[in-house]
Protein backbone atom coordinates (compact mmCIF):
# COMPACT_ATOMS: atom_id res chain seq x y z
CA UNK A 1 0.00 0.00 0.00
CA UNK A 2 1.36 3.44 -0.95
CA UNK A 3 0.55 6.59 -2.86
CA UNK A 4 -0.42 6.49 -6.51
CA UNK A 5 1.58 8.27 -9.21
CA UNK A 6 0.46 11.70 -10.22
CA UNK A 7 -1.75 11.41 -13.24
CA UNK A 8 -0.97 14.94 -14.30
CA UNK A 9 2.71 14.15 -14.90
CA UNK A 10 2.43 10.37 -15.09
CA UNK A 11 4.79 10.08 -12.09
CA UNK A 12 7.69 12.00 -13.59
CA UNK A 13 7.27 15.00 -11.27
CA UNK A 14 7.79 17.52 -14.09
CA UNK A 15 6.29 18.70 -17.33
CA UNK A 16 7.63 20.34 -20.48
CA UNK A 17 6.05 23.52 -21.71
CA UNK A 18 6.70 25.60 -24.81
CA UNK A 19 7.65 29.23 -24.24
CA UNK A 20 8.91 32.03 -26.54
CA UNK A 21 12.34 31.08 -25.32
CA UNK A 22 11.79 27.45 -26.34
CA UNK A 23 10.93 24.20 -24.46
CA UNK A 24 11.21 24.61 -20.74
CA UNK A 25 11.07 21.95 -18.00
CA UNK A 26 8.99 22.82 -14.95
CA UNK A 27 7.85 20.97 -11.81
CA UNK A 28 4.36 19.46 -11.81
CA UNK A 29 2.08 21.72 -9.83
CA UNK A 30 -0.27 18.83 -8.88
CA UNK A 31 2.40 16.80 -7.07
CA UNK A 32 4.97 19.58 -6.44
CA UNK A 33 7.55 17.71 -8.47
CA UNK A 34 7.56 14.43 -6.49
CA UNK A 35 5.57 12.38 -9.02
CA UNK A 36 3.17 10.96 -6.38
CA UNK A 37 -0.29 12.01 -5.30
CA UNK A 38 -0.13 12.23 -1.50
CA UNK A 39 -3.83 13.01 -1.31
CA UNK A 40 -4.72 9.43 -2.39
CA UNK A 41 -3.64 5.91 -1.56
CA UNK A 42 -3.03 2.93 -3.87
CA UNK A 43 -3.38 -0.84 -3.46
CA UNK A 44 -3.10 -3.77 -5.90
CA UNK A 45 -6.23 -5.55 -7.14
CA UNK A 46 -6.57 -9.02 -5.55
CA UNK A 47 -7.53 -10.52 -8.90
CA UNK A 48 -5.52 -8.85 -11.64
CA UNK A 49 -2.90 -6.92 -9.63
CA UNK A 50 -3.63 -3.55 -11.22
CA UNK A 51 -3.39 -0.45 -9.08
CA UNK A 52 -6.52 0.71 -7.25
CA UNK A 53 -6.66 4.33 -6.11
CA UNK A 54 -8.77 5.25 -3.10
CA UNK A 55 -9.16 8.05 -0.59
CA UNK A 56 -7.52 7.83 2.85
CA UNK A 57 -9.93 6.86 5.60
CA UNK A 58 -12.16 4.77 3.30
CA UNK A 59 -12.27 0.97 3.13
CA UNK A 60 -9.48 -0.58 1.14
CA UNK A 61 -11.03 -2.01 -2.06
CA UNK A 62 -10.17 -5.58 -3.03
CA UNK A 63 -10.90 -5.38 -6.74
CA UNK A 64 -10.52 -2.80 -9.47
CA UNK A 65 -13.50 -1.57 -11.51
CA UNK A 66 -12.93 -4.00 -14.38
CA UNK A 67 -12.65 -6.99 -12.05
CA UNK A 68 -15.70 -5.82 -10.09
CA UNK A 69 -17.71 -5.74 -13.30
CA UNK A 70 -16.47 -9.19 -14.30
CA UNK A 71 -17.32 -10.57 -10.85
CA UNK A 72 -20.80 -8.99 -11.03
CA UNK A 73 -21.42 -10.55 -14.44
CA UNK A 74 -20.19 -13.94 -13.20
CA UNK A 75 -22.47 -13.71 -10.13
CA UNK A 76 -25.44 -12.76 -12.32
CA UNK A 77 -24.77 -15.68 -14.65
CA UNK A 78 -24.41 -18.05 -11.69
CA UNK A 79 -27.64 -16.72 -10.16
CA UNK A 80 -29.50 -17.20 -13.46
CA UNK A 81 -28.16 -20.73 -13.81
CA UNK A 82 -29.25 -21.56 -10.26
CA UNK A 83 -32.69 -20.07 -10.90
CA UNK A 84 -33.03 -22.11 -14.09
CA UNK A 85 -31.88 -25.23 -12.24
CA UNK A 86 -34.38 -24.59 -9.44
CA UNK A 87 -37.16 -23.99 -11.97
CA UNK A 88 -36.22 -27.18 -13.79
CA UNK A 89 -36.22 -29.16 -10.55
CA UNK A 90 -39.49 -27.55 -9.43
CA UNK A 91 -41.10 -28.61 -12.71
CA UNK A 92 -40.13 -32.22 -11.94
CA UNK A 93 -42.03 -32.20 -8.65
CA UNK A 94 -45.73 -33.05 -8.81
CA UNK A 95 -48.49 -34.00 -6.38
CA UNK A 96 -50.95 -36.90 -6.05
CA UNK A 97 -53.49 -38.18 -3.52
CA UNK A 98 -52.69 -40.81 -0.89
CA UNK A 99 -54.59 -44.08 -1.49
CA UNK A 100 -55.46 -44.35 2.21
CA UNK A 101 -56.26 -40.88 3.56
CA UNK A 102 -56.41 -38.79 0.33
CA UNK A 103 -53.60 -36.62 1.72
CA UNK A 104 -51.10 -34.92 -0.60
CA UNK A 105 -48.00 -36.82 -1.74
CA UNK A 106 -45.23 -34.79 -3.36
CA UNK A 107 -43.08 -36.80 -5.75
CA UNK A 108 -40.46 -36.33 -8.45
CA UNK A 109 -41.29 -37.51 -11.98
CA UNK A 110 -37.74 -38.89 -12.26
CA UNK A 111 -38.41 -41.38 -9.44
CA UNK A 112 -38.69 -44.99 -10.56
CA UNK A 113 -40.85 -45.97 -7.57
CA UNK A 114 -43.53 -43.36 -6.89
CA UNK A 115 -45.23 -43.93 -3.49
CA UNK A 116 -48.98 -44.47 -3.18
CA UNK A 117 -49.07 -43.72 0.55
CA UNK A 118 -48.20 -40.54 2.43
CA UNK A 119 -45.54 -40.61 5.14
CA UNK A 120 -48.01 -40.88 8.03
CA UNK A 121 -49.93 -43.74 6.41
CA UNK A 122 -46.66 -45.49 5.54
CA UNK A 123 -45.50 -45.29 9.17
CA UNK A 124 -48.89 -46.56 10.35
CA UNK A 125 -48.68 -49.51 7.93
CA UNK A 126 -45.18 -50.36 9.17
CA UNK A 127 -46.35 -50.32 12.79
CA UNK A 128 -49.39 -52.46 11.93
CA UNK A 129 -47.17 -54.93 10.06
CA UNK A 130 -44.92 -55.19 13.12
CA UNK A 131 -47.95 -55.89 15.33
CA UNK A 132 -49.28 -58.50 12.89
CA UNK A 133 -45.87 -60.16 12.70
CA UNK A 134 -45.78 -60.46 16.50
CA UNK A 135 -49.15 -62.29 16.40
CA UNK A 136 -47.73 -65.09 14.24
CA UNK A 137 -46.05 -67.93 16.14
CA UNK A 138 -44.68 -71.38 15.37
CA UNK A 139 -45.08 -74.85 16.86
CA UNK A 140 -43.68 -78.27 15.86
CA UNK A 141 -45.72 -80.81 13.89
CA UNK A 142 -46.62 -83.76 16.13
CA UNK A 143 -45.73 -86.19 13.33
CA UNK A 144 -42.57 -84.90 11.62
CA UNK A 145 -41.47 -82.02 13.89
CA UNK A 146 -41.56 -79.45 11.10
CA UNK A 147 -42.56 -75.91 12.14
CA UNK A 148 -46.22 -74.93 11.80
CA UNK A 149 -46.91 -71.20 11.49
CA UNK A 150 -50.16 -70.09 13.12
CA UNK A 151 -51.92 -66.90 14.21
CA UNK A 152 -52.68 -66.34 17.88
CA UNK A 153 -56.28 -65.38 17.05
CA UNK A 154 -57.05 -68.67 15.28
CA UNK A 155 -59.61 -70.77 17.17
CA UNK A 156 -58.64 -74.06 15.53
CA UNK A 157 -54.85 -74.50 15.34
CA UNK A 158 -53.67 -77.59 13.50
CA UNK A 159 -51.24 -79.98 15.16
CA UNK A 160 -49.88 -81.39 11.90
CA UNK A 161 -48.19 -79.58 9.01
CA UNK A 162 -49.57 -79.37 5.46
CA UNK A 163 -47.26 -82.09 4.20
CA UNK A 164 -48.40 -84.56 6.83
CA UNK A 165 -52.01 -83.51 6.32
CA UNK A 166 -51.71 -84.21 2.59
CA UNK A 167 -50.13 -87.56 3.34
CA UNK A 168 -52.98 -88.30 5.74
CA UNK A 169 -55.64 -87.33 3.20
CA UNK A 170 -53.97 -89.31 0.42
CA UNK A 171 -55.75 -92.41 -0.84
CA UNK A 172 -54.20 -95.86 -1.12
CA UNK A 173 -55.17 -98.65 -3.53
CA UNK A 174 -55.92 -102.27 -2.75
CA UNK A 175 -57.74 -105.21 -4.31
CA UNK A 176 -61.10 -106.51 -3.13
CA UNK A 177 -60.68 -109.93 -1.49
CA UNK A 178 -64.06 -110.98 -2.88
CA UNK A 179 -64.16 -109.83 -6.52
CA UNK A 180 -60.58 -108.67 -7.12
CA UNK A 181 -61.62 -105.14 -8.12
CA UNK A 182 -59.10 -102.39 -7.27
CA UNK A 183 -60.50 -99.65 -5.05
CA UNK A 184 -59.12 -96.76 -3.00
CA UNK A 185 -59.37 -95.91 0.68
CA UNK A 186 -57.94 -93.06 2.86
CA UNK A 187 -54.36 -93.59 3.98
CA UNK A 188 -55.12 -92.66 7.62
CA UNK A 189 -57.41 -95.68 8.14
CA UNK A 190 -56.01 -97.83 10.95
CA UNK A 191 -57.94 -100.87 9.64
CA UNK A 192 -57.92 -100.81 5.82
CA UNK A 193 -61.03 -102.37 4.17
CA UNK A 194 -60.68 -105.74 2.46
CA UNK A 195 -63.78 -105.62 0.23
CA UNK A 196 -65.06 -102.95 -2.18
CA UNK A 197 -68.23 -100.94 -1.62
CA UNK A 198 -70.34 -103.03 -4.03
CA UNK A 199 -69.37 -106.31 -2.35
CA UNK A 200 -69.98 -104.73 1.06
CA UNK A 201 -73.48 -103.64 -0.03
CA UNK A 202 -74.24 -107.10 -1.42
CA UNK A 203 -73.04 -108.63 1.84
CA UNK A 204 -75.26 -106.30 3.87
CA UNK A 205 -78.21 -107.06 1.60
CA UNK A 206 -77.73 -110.80 2.02
CA UNK A 207 -77.39 -110.42 5.78
CA UNK A 208 -80.55 -108.35 5.88
CA UNK A 209 -82.40 -110.82 3.64
CA UNK A 210 -81.47 -113.67 5.95
CA UNK A 211 -82.73 -111.70 8.92
CA UNK A 212 -86.30 -112.61 9.97
CA UNK A 213 -89.17 -110.18 9.71
CA UNK A 214 -89.63 -110.00 13.47
CA UNK A 215 -85.91 -109.32 14.01
CA UNK A 216 -86.00 -106.45 11.53
CA UNK A 217 -89.16 -105.05 13.12
CA UNK A 218 -87.73 -105.24 16.65
CA UNK A 219 -84.41 -103.70 15.57
CA UNK A 220 -86.20 -100.86 13.76
CA UNK A 221 -88.41 -100.11 16.79
CA UNK A 222 -85.36 -100.12 19.04
CA UNK A 223 -83.48 -97.77 16.68
CA UNK A 224 -86.49 -95.41 16.62
CA UNK A 225 -86.66 -95.62 20.45
CA UNK A 226 -90.30 -96.70 20.58
CA UNK A 227 -91.86 -97.49 23.93
CA UNK A 228 -93.57 -100.90 24.32
CA UNK A 229 -96.97 -99.26 23.89
CA UNK A 230 -95.81 -97.36 20.79
CA UNK A 231 -94.29 -100.58 19.41
CA UNK A 232 -97.61 -102.40 19.86
CA UNK A 233 -99.61 -99.62 18.19
CA UNK A 234 -97.05 -99.39 15.35
CA UNK A 235 -97.39 -103.14 14.71
CA UNK A 236 -101.19 -102.79 14.41
CA UNK A 237 -100.69 -99.83 12.09
CA UNK A 238 -98.44 -101.85 9.76
CA UNK A 239 -100.75 -104.85 9.56
CA UNK A 240 -103.69 -102.60 8.72
CA UNK A 241 -101.95 -101.16 5.68
CA UNK A 242 -103.61 -102.91 2.70
CA UNK A 243 -101.17 -101.87 -0.02
CA UNK A 244 -97.85 -102.79 1.69
CA UNK A 245 -96.28 -106.20 2.14
CA UNK A 246 -94.77 -105.85 5.59
CA UNK A 247 -92.61 -108.94 5.15
CA UNK A 248 -90.64 -107.23 2.37
CA UNK A 249 -89.86 -104.03 4.25
CA UNK A 250 -86.18 -103.47 5.03
CA UNK A 251 -84.74 -102.32 8.33
CA UNK A 252 -84.25 -98.77 7.07
CA UNK A 253 -87.81 -98.56 5.76
CA UNK A 254 -89.23 -99.88 9.04
CA UNK A 255 -87.13 -97.40 11.01
CA UNK A 256 -88.28 -94.48 8.84
CA UNK A 257 -91.93 -95.48 9.16
CA UNK A 258 -91.55 -95.89 12.95
CA UNK A 259 -90.14 -92.40 13.32
CA UNK A 260 -92.94 -90.97 11.15
CA UNK A 261 -95.51 -92.88 13.24
CA UNK A 262 -94.40 -91.44 16.59
CA UNK A 263 -93.97 -87.93 15.19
Amino acid sequence: MGHPICRNCNGSGHKYIETHQGTKRVDCRACNGVGLNYNLLAAPCDKCGNEIVYKPGSNIPSYCRDCKEKIRIEKDNTRREKELERAKKAAQWQEKKCNECSGTIRYNIAWSNIPNLCQSCKERKIKQAAVNKAQWKTKPCIKCGQEIKYHVEWSNISNICKKCKNEQNKNLSTSCSNCGTTFEYPAHYNHPPTVCIKCKERREYRRESNQSQNSRFNAACKAARLTPEQKYNFSDYLHNLPSIDVTRLSFEELKRMALEFIN
